[in-house]
């Protein structure tokens, strides 16, 4: 499992708190390089640390969506080449969105 490899998950850190909030929010964090971000959905109940990584769609799937259009135009793009591609190609900004809620906003 990806995120055992990065994070101690029995404690909860400054760098992993926003892994322990309730389901719905948002968990970013980077891997190698500031670029490469990676996208994550908690999952579980607020103080028990799951969620859920959102990789890289497959283009031929998504051909009507705004991401594809995201990801023909960011260079270096493949449809399965890193977890944090799909940051990279939305412009996820872990500063401003790390811990957002996407059931309130």
């Amino acid at each position: 499992h990806i995120t055992e490899i990065f994070f101690d998950l029995d404690k909860k850190t400054d760098r992993t708190k926003y892994f322990w909030l309730e389901g719905g929010h948002l968990y970013i964090y980077t891997i190698y390089m500031p670029s490469n971000v990676c996208l994550n959905v908690v999952a579980g109940n607020e103080g028990e640390p799951e969620a859920v990584l959102i990789q890289s769609p497959d283009r031929r799937r998504i051909k009507h969506c705004k991401i594809a259009k995201k990801y023909k135009e960011s260079q270096n793009l493949g449809s399965e080449n890193g977890p944090g591609k799909v940051g990279q190609a939305l412009g996820i900004d872990m500063k401003k969105m790390n811990g957002m809620s996407l059931l309130t906003g």
